[in-house]
């Protein structure tokens, strides 16, 4: 039985010898040759710029930013052909507020990437040279099409420029990359500046899919201004209503919702609404001015006379005032 076991055995090791060693015209992966990928030429790093380098980041980390810049400047002194140790001396200038050292440092960079782009055009933009800052926030998209900042500030500086489309280009990208409710909010209020009342719509119905809460009040208002715009009234009236109750401290959008009830000569609804507009302005003579015609209007006359009394004793002396006294007294 030994005797077999052991023959066995033997067997298996020949074949396993035979397989890794014998087998030539199926080379295991091991014997296949690589030919690696050429990478960048290795730099000798200087031990005593290493070592200043690191002061600097830890400092840099430690928010001291002018012991690090002084630790990156030694540095440069032992390295200055050194690409990482030139940005992190100019991002440390830029941290200090130092925005011309900044750039003149980070234009010396050899080879600009994504973070030198960045840090050029904010020390443009903080110089106040918008074009150079336009250019270099271009440049940062190219190296990164995701990057909404840079969008956010390219979109700021065309609507400074009062060049509207190309904004909304901008604002389109930061909503592809960050899909917000303010994005898309602010992007309904500038198709409907440019006319665009379809795309108008869109945004401001996207805005609200994301958040129909108190926080965005002004898409509820833009969808109702745009329903309005269309004579449809009673859409509008539905666009406000949930919105009033969401922010009934909103003056703004109450009296929105007041005129669309007056519109529609839903008096007792706009009484109520006048109420509730008078119960945080009480001195408002405009609204109670409206408070009184509308009590007219579903024939309350004792309670409208005696609201335009209080007006004209009061020293109100809109003409307004004078003829529905008189009418009642009629």
């Amino acid at each position: 039985m030994k005797i077999l076991i052991t023959i066995s055995i033997i067997a298996l090791l020949l074949i396993g010898i035979s397989g890794c060693g014998g087998a030539k015209s199926v080379p295991g992966i091991m014997e296949r040759p690589i030919k690696a990928e050429a990478g960048p030429p290795r730099q000798q790093l200087n031990p005593r710029a290493f070592d200043y380098y690191s002061a600097g980041s830890i400092l840099d980390m430690m928010g001291e930013f002018y012991l690090a810049n002084e630790q990156y400047g030694k540095a440069l002194k032992y390295y200055p052909g050194s690409d990482e140790i030139r940005y992190s001396y100019a991002n440390s200038f830029f941290n200090l507020r130092d925005y011309e050292n900044a750039l003149t440092e980070a234009k010396k960079v050899s080879h600009r990437d994504l973070r030198t782009w960045y840090l050029m055009a904010n020390c443009y933009r903080a110089l106040r040279n918008a074009d150079s800052a336009l250019a270099a926030y271009y440049k940062v998209i190219e190296f990164d099409s995701n990057n909404a900042q840079a969008y956010y500030q390219i979109s700021n500086y065309y609507r400074e420029a009062g060049n509207l489309d190309s904004t909304i280009w901008g604002f389109e990208n930061i909503a592809r990359i960050n899909p917000t409710p303010l994005v898309f909010q602010q992007l309904g209020n500038m198709y409907i500046q440019g006319g665009n009342i379809e795309k108008a719509e869109e945004n401001y119905k996207y805005s609200l899919a994301l958040d129909n809460s108190k926080d965005n009040i002004q898409s509820y208002m833009g969808l109702s201004v745009i329903y309005e715009s269309r004579g449809d009234v009673a859409a509008a009236k539905k666009m406000l209503e949930p919105a009033s109750a969401l922010a009934p401290e909103d003056m703004r959008l109450q009296g929105r919702l007041l005129d669309l009830y007056v519109a529609d000569e839903e008096y007792l609804e706009g009484i109520r609404v006048a109420h509730r507009i008078l119960s945080v302005m009480p001195d408002d003579d405009f609204i109670t001015r409206r408070l009184a015609m509308m009590y007219f209007d579903v024939d309350s006359l004792q309670v409208a006379d005696s609201i335009f009394t209080s007006l004209i004793e009061r020293g109100d002396n809109n003409i307004v005032n004078y003829y529905y006294a008189g009418r009642i007294a009629l």
